[in-house]
């Protein structure tokens, strides 16, 4: 068998002219084709590297300010708390003054009201009784009742106070050693001896009395010496009652009646 070596060289001729043909026309645009799409894939894989990586950090950077956030939320909400608790002492603390006040108010209020009234009460009882007293003894003032007045009078020197006693005889020494007994009508004269002699026992031996009906109304007996007294009268009597008045409402408006 002979080798046609012009077909043979028409075909290798052929074949590398197909493959020159294949690189230029075919491989090269397919090559080039990839690189530009490797070119691509890379420009966008470096995109969405970098697009991520920006989106890590602003994930990141929302994370810190909604910590910032809640962290400056918590700050307020315990600063509100605190005013509104400190509020809420401060308006309990004046309310509570305030009703105190209104109640110290209403109570001194209260107190001097019946402080008064009980006083107006006291002043009307002594006022009138002694009145009714006084036109008592004008209508019955005679030797029996003044007498009556100067021995219970007499009786009283016996229980004086040292202090009493003092101040008398102070008042005696600077009324010339004289002592003024007064009475609504004259006192007999066995009366008078025994008042003289409770007088001498009590204020000394050398007291000389006299003896006076005074103008203006007495209901009892007095002594009188340079502004000083001693005295029994109806007034002490109304005095006692008004102390039980007092002593039956205690506290402030009980005082008022003092």
């Amino acid at each position: 068998m002979q080798i046609d070596w012009v077909t043979v060289t028409a075909q290798i001729v052929n074949f590398l002219v197909l493959v020159w043909l294949l690189k230029v026309f075919l491989y090269r645009p397919i090559t080039a084709a990839m690189a530009r799409r490797e070119a691509a894939i890379k420009v966008r894989l470096d995109e969405a590297a970098r697009m991520k990586t920006e989106a890590d950090k602003r994930a990141a950077d929302l994370a810190r300010e909604r910590q910032e956030l809640e962290a400056k939320r918590q700050s307020l909400l315990t600063e509100a708390r605190g005013e509104a608790d400190a509020l809420k002492r401060k308006l309990t603390a004046e309310a509570r003054s305030e009703v105190e006040q209104k109640r110290k108010a209403w109570h001194d209020e209260l107190s001097q009201g019946r402080a008064e009234f009980l006083a107006t009460i006291s002043s009307e009882a002594t006022a009138g009784f002694q009145h009714l007293a006084g036109d008592a003894m004008q209508d019955l003032a005679d030797e029996s009742l003044t007498d009556r007045f100067a021995l219970t009078l007499a009786r009283r020197l016996a229980d004086l106070s040292e202090a009493d006693k003092t101040r008398m005889s102070a008042a005696i020494a600077g009324n010339g050693g004289r002592l003024v007994v007064e009475a609504p009508a004259a006192i007999s004269t066995a009366s008078r001896k025994k008042l003289d002699a409770a007088i001498h026992a009590a204020l000394g031996e050398g007291v000389k009395t006299d003896y006076a009906q005074p103008q203006s109304e007495l209901t009892g007996i007095r002594l009188r010496a340079h502004g000083e007294t001693i005295e029994w009268t109806i007034s002490d009597y109304v005095a006692r009652y008004a102390q039980k008045l007092a002593d039956a409402f205690p506290g402030e408006a009980g005082a008022g009646l003092g």
